[in-house]
């Protein structure tokens, strides 16, 4: 498994060098700081794409509270921010899987898995009134406990640890959503380009919430190596798979954006930044131009399937 790992990773490293070597060229949409590779995002496909899904994407806080063996109460354990995009218009939210996944700790040579007490979650979002663009930001913490009061995890969090996506009902005014029904949905193909949708932190930044940049579909079927390579890699565990990976330029804010193809179909949501084209310069804590894991559409499709089908979404 290594040794196909290491191949695919050197033909992905080699692919790079050729298309940087044939003219990398890159234009931008405002602000500068997000690109696309070789497109023109102002017309054509980009600018329909844009007004049909301006405000889907959203800024997604998530910190899980956790209890573990021999210690009272509950603890910290982590805090994330991604992109969550609405994928229909009740409210439910797709962002990616690893924040809501309980962390393994080991005592005395054994390795224990915590549960989760409760999921803090906040969505900061950019709203229009009296003809300005406002930040605005709603939030809601999901308790485990059956018996408390407060809104539950049961209903409301539903998450896929193997294909890498969450969804929370976490319903705010006037979003945009992106249609993850069968009849909206498309597979992606090998060397397809896609748009992706995310969500930059310049929040005072009117266009921010739609901005869309490009990627192209690499790979298929990538399995996230255990004690190697970690430090290529952020926001998914040891041993974990990924449906697809894509090329393009990856800030950590397109962690959790939604790809779609030029006729607006839903393809799948990236999960993870993966490899950056020159990593000895690059580090996950930075912009990557290089590579990430995609999950697949259906993944997400399945779980909007279940949250619906269980009522108790609050």
């Amino acid at each position: 498994m290594k040794k196909r790992l290491f191949a695919v990773l050197v033909t992905l490293v080699l692919l790079a060098a050729v298309l940087c070597a044939a003219g990398c060229v890159f234009s931008s949409t405002v602000p500068e700081r997000y690109y696309s590779y070789q497109t023109d995002l102002t017309q054509g496909a980009g600018r329909r794409l844009y007004e049909r899904y301006n405000g889907a994407a959203v800024s997604v806080e998530v910190a899980r509270y956790e209890t573990r063996e021999f210690i009272s109460g509950s603890v910290f354990a982590e805090r994330k921010t991604y992109t969550g995009v609405y994928v229909n218009e009740d409210g439910w939210l797709a962002l990616p899987a690893q924040a809501f996944i309980p962390a393994q700790y080991g005592i005395n040579n054994f390795i224990y898995t915590a549960k989760v007490h409760r999921y803090y979650v906040k969505v900061t979002y950019l709203a229009q009134e009296g003809g300005q663009s406002v930040v605005k930001e709603a939030e809601k913490t999901f308790y485990a406990d059956p018996n408390s009061a407060q809104t539950p995890v049961e209903g409301n969090v539903y998450r896929d640890e193997f294909g890498g996506v969450a969804l929370v009902k976490m319903p705010v005014e006037g979003r945009a959503f992106v249609d993850v029904s069968a009849e909206n949905c498309a597979a992606p193909v090998l060397g397809q380009k896609l748009f992706l949708f995310s969500f930059l932190p310049q929040l005072e930044v009117s266009a921010a919430t739609g901005l869309i940049s490009r990627i192209t579909v690499s790979g298929q079927g990538f399995c996230m190596p255990e004690n190697d390579l970690n430090w290529l890699f952020d926001y998914i565990p040891e041993g974990k798979e990924a449906d697809y990976i894509v090329q393009g330029g990856f800030s950590v804010h397109d962690i959790g954006g939604m790809a779609v193809d030029e006729q607006g179909r839903a393809a799948g949501m990236v999960f993870s930044r993966l490899l950056a084209a020159d990593a000895e310069s690059q580090s996950q804590g930075e912009d990557v131009y290089g590579y990430a894991c995609m999950a697949d559409i259906s993944c997400i499709s399945a779980l909007l399937q279940k949250a619906q089908g269980g009522g108790n979404a609050q």
